[in-house]
């Protein structure tokens, strides 16, 4: 579980491809392997915690477990078995006055812990803390950077300990060194603590030979890393689209000869033993993420709706990604609707007002989930007649709101 990685099979029957069958691309699109969505943990799983000779039983609840029953259950097991405090204290000023506090570190802070999360969190701690590099790769929107994010929120009671390098294709490898350069005489001021590094989206650039350097070698042009900076990457998937690219209305440019699904480099085969395969969100996962995002935009009388809310946009989701391909829609989709339906929600108010109406705050929420629907998904189909079957999917679950 620790040691394999995304591209373990792939590296170790290398020498048994049939290069004359396929290209590079397939073989990465074919093989690319999930960690997690099948795997399957013994009962219990024993960790070592911290110190030497320390063991603790870690229980991964299944999908019909009635241990955990909502997200800070997750949190408060996550922090148990890391031996972490639930409260720290703090100074805090206001109004000129410093006074003492307990800040909470086991509230979630709206970020929504499942089982698929929960379990990523343990592996890529471990991972981690064994000083291991670790590359996470998996779809654009399935919570990569804000996982790693929310872990180190975690472990420094509330507050980041992270640098985060934002790579694109303008970075080059000057850029890159003076980057590393700043986070490694910061990271010599405070020794006793742990830095995180983390390069978001790093197979965007031409640098790779660079960051191969950084994390395999722990130096950047020969310049020795600090012992207490902890590499972390993410990126997205090497992969050629398999939806239909009429539909997409995408014509091949220079730039993406092959129809890549995201315009990324191939990684140096030396950086795929790192790699930490995030892989796909599962339908109930994803369910569970978009009921917890959209949660807030309800009130305790309208459990009902916001249930039936859930599910028309986990309908939604599915419907595009079964038209198109799977990245075509993400956790990113449910802020734009959230957004949206805030726009709409205060426009239908202001123009009741406006027409001297009754104001229904209930019929204002209706009209407002029908028109997010429609900005953030319905408008993306392109033809009629897939329109027309998605009216038919929603139609039976969108009823239940009248």
């Amino acid at each position: 579980y620790f040691i394999n990685g995304g591209f373990t099979k792939l590296l170790c029957g290398i020498d048994n491809i049939d290069k004359n069958g396929k290209d590079l691309i397939d073989i990465l699109s074919d093989i690319y392997e999930n960690d997690l969505t099948h795997m399957t943990f013994p009962d219990p799983l024993i960790f070592i915690i911290k110190e030497k000779m320390k063991f603790d039983k870690l229980y991964i609840p299944t999908r019909d477990s009635k241990i955990y029953k909502n997200p800070k259950d997750y949190l408060q097991r996550l922090k148990d078995v890391l031996d972490l405090p639930n409260e720290v204290e703090i100074e805090v000023e206001k109004n000129g006055i410093k006074y003492k506090s307990l800040l909470s570190i086991i509230e979630n802070n709206n970020y929504v812990i499942t089982n698929d999360n929960f379990k990523k969190m343990v592996l890529l701690l471990y991972r981690i803390k064994a000083n291991v590099p670790v590359i996470v790769v998996g779809e654009t929107g399935c919570g990569k950077t804000a996982l790693i994010i929310k872990l180190n929120q975690i472990l420094n009671n509330g507050e980041t300990n992270i640098e985060i390098i934002n790579i694109h294709p303008g970075i080059t490898d000057e850029k890159l060194c003076k980057f590393i350069e700043k986070i490694n005489i910061k990271s010599r001021e405070k020794k006793d603590k742990e830095l995180w590094v983390f390069f978001d989206e790093m197979n965007t650039c031409l640098s790779l030979s660079l960051l191969t350097e950084i994390f395999m070698n722990r130096t950047y042009n020969g310049v020795k890393l600090s012992d207490n900076i902890r590499l972390i990457g993410a990126c997205n998937p090497y992969r050629r689209r398999k939806g239909n690219n009429e539909e997409f209305r995408i014509n091949k440019s220079e730039d993406n000869e092959e129809d890549l699904v995201y315009l990324v480099q191939p990684f140096p085969q030396s950086l795929l033993y790192y790699v930490f395969s995030f892989g796909r969100i599962d339908d109930n996962d994803e369910k569970d993420y978009i009921h917890s995002m959209i949660e807030n935009l309800f009130s305790e009388d309208e459990k009902n709706l916001l249930e039936i809310t859930a599910e028309a946009i986990s309908e939604c989701h599915k419907y595009l990604r079964k038209i198109y391909d799977y990245s075509v829609v993400s956790l990113r989709e449910i802020l734009r609707f959230s957004k949206c339906f805030e726009f709409f929600k205060n426009y239908f108010r202001i123009k009741n007002l406006y027409e001297k109406r009754n104001n229904n705050e209930k019929n204002n929420k209706l009209r407002s989930i029908i028109c997010a629907i429609y900005i953030c998904y319905f408008i993306r189909l392109k033809t009629q007649n897939i329109r027309f079957k998605f009216e038919a999917t929603l139609r039976p679950i969108l009823l239940k709101l009248v």
